[in-house]
């Protein structure tokens, strides 16, 4: 089975290549047809100054195309289309022939007059009916200041231009369509690049040369070769490059995995103290600070549930230490087995039987095992009801209840478990507070909430330890001492109450000097 990590690395470098690939084709496409505008526009330049060349002769001959056009097309065809610089042929033994160039006028003279009286008497002549004679062919390539070589049989022609005139796809028409010069067979009926011949603001002419579609000449291909050898070499390249960066970037990316990985196989085995350290401001490093709240959330829930084991085993074992105390003693005959022994007895299983029904009723909240009848509550009502049962306890207590209660605050509720929501926090002030003293009750309403607080006298409880309220067993006094009986889970239970019926409890430190515990229940319970 693969790991993530090559998993990561193949799929980084195929979508790699996959883009190199699709660059590079689209690169040589647009490198072909890039280079092959070039060309053409390259073109286009050439027959658009032998245009303007043609104009000008046809100015000279009076806006006439004359016979002597052929003659002049000749030279400003090698003017713009200069035939490619070539080697000398080698010279054939069976027939030997100069082969050299001649510069000078005086020794290009001497030699065509050697060679007119031998054997090419005839050409000098005038074989060249279409060009005229040897001579003045010579005389005007010497004018015009050409490089000269002699050619088979004494001949002579321009240098670099030893394939024919015809051979370039390219031709000069009127403007009625005639053939004027050009290899037109060529040009007509294909794909050219047109230049117009102007004579006082008016097209007499058109130079058409057929447009190159693909590379043709050895050059182009070569060059064309030679970008493709350069391209797959640089695809090549990138291709290494890109499996570097890869394998580099996998492993920078499932870095912070790994070490998440590892960090959740230790709190798999209980370590819970495991922490990660975060240097990242990203989605993984989100994550790192998730793992490590989950490893400081088991750490306190670990702490918690020793906690819960060590308060539960010492909240069992007081009563059923002083009960067997007792028993022992009349056993012992040390004391007598009357009424008083019996109701000491009666008083220890009492709060031995109050504390086992807490952790029922606890357990049974935390796991939701709680039912819930909801219906419409008067909680005015409901709260005259309860103080009328705790006027004795409070006059006993020495508490002064002081209510401000709304009326017509209904609520979507459990009458029955919001009776031993409200039973809870009165038993914890009446446990609590310091005689004399003072318990306000309020109800209120606002918005869509209905707001009950109660607030008690001295004594308080640190804020720091606001949050720890609410916790099973808890106490402030670290040696679990206290007078007043009761297990210490009335506040759990009243907090798993308030979040059934879907609102919040919280505590804060009171106006009259101890704690004031604000409940907040909907009016409408959302179902």
């Amino acid at each position: 089975m693969k790991s993530i990590s090559t998993k990561l690395f193949l799929a980084l470098l195929s979508l790699t290549a996959l883009v190199l690939v699709a660059t590079l084709l689209l690169a040589r496409w647009s490198f072909d047809y890039g280079f092959l505008d070039y060309l053409n526009n390259k073109q286009q330049q050439r027959i658009n100054n032998m245009a303007e060349d043609i104009a000008v002769h046809y100015a000279d001959n009076d806006g006439q195309w004359t016979d002597s056009f052929r003659r002049s097309y000749r030279r400003i065809y090698f003017k713009w289309f200069p035939g490619p610089s070539e080697r000398p042929p080698r010279p054939n033994p069976n027939r030997p022939r100069p082969d050299r160039h001649v510069n000078a006028p005086e020794e290009l003279n001497h030699q065509v007059e050697d060679q007119a009286e031998g054997s090419h008497k005839q050409i000098a002549e005038g074989s060249y009916s279409a060009e005229g004679t040897h001579k003045e062919i010579r005389n005007q390539r010497v004018e015009e200041g050409r490089p000269l070589r002699l050619g088979p049989g004494g001949g002579f022609r321009r240098r670099g231009s030893r394939r024919g005139l015809n051979e370039e796809p390219i031709a000069v028409f009127d403007s009625q369509g005639n053939v004027l010069a050009g290899n037109h067979e060529q040009v007509l009926g294909k794909e050219v690049l047109t230049a117009p011949i102007i004579y006082l603001d008016k097209v007499v002419g058109e130079v058409r040369v057929m447009k190159q579609v693909k590379l043709n000449s050895g050059v182009e291909s070569s060059f064309s070769i030679q970008q493709n050898k350069a391209s797959l070499f640089i695809a090549i390249l990138s291709f290494i490059l890109a499996g570097i960066a890869s394998w580099l970037l996998a492993r920078m990316l499932l870095a912070p995995i790994y070490k998440t990985n590892n960090t959740i196989g230790s709190l798999v085995k209980g370590e819970y103290s495991t922490r990660l350290t975060v240097t990242r401001d990203d989605e993984l490093g989100q994550l790192m600070l998730d793992v490590n709240r989950l490893s400081e959330t088991l750490q306190q829930n670990q702490l918690s549930r020793k906690r819960w084991l060590a308060d539960i085993s010492h909240e069992l074992r007081t009563p059923v230490t002083v009960l067997s105390g007792e028993i022992e003693a009349v056993l012992d005959g040390i004391r007598p087995l009357d009424q008083d022994s019996i109701e000491s007895f009666n008083h220890e299983v009492t709060r031995l039987k109050r504390l086992i029904d807490d952790l029922y009723q606890l357990s049974l909240s935390d796991i939701g095992g709680l039912r819930y009848e909801f219906r419409s509550t008067n909680l005015k009502e409901l709260f005259e009801m309860i103080i009328g049962q705790y006027q004795s306890q409070l006059k006993q207590a020495n508490l002064e209840l002081l209510t401000d209660f709304a009326d017509n605050v209904n609520v979507d509720a459990d009458p029955s478990r919001l009776e031993q929501l409200f039973t809870n926090l009165l038993n914890n002030s009446l446990a609590y507070t310091d005689a004399p003293g003072k318990l306000k009750i309020s109800l209120s309403k606002k918005d869509d909430m209905a707001i009950i607080r109660f607030n008690d006298s001295a004594p308080s409880v640190q804020e720091s330890k606001f949050e720890e309220i609410f916790e099973p067993l808890y106490r402030e006094d670290s040696s679990r001492q206290r007078s007043k009986s009761g297990g210490g889970l009335g506040l759990t239970i009243s907090q798993n109450i308030v979040k059934a019926h879907q609102g919040d409890i919280e505590v804060k430190r009171s106006s009259l000097g101890g704690l004031e515990f604000v409940i907040r229940l909907p009016i409408k319970r959302l179902s």
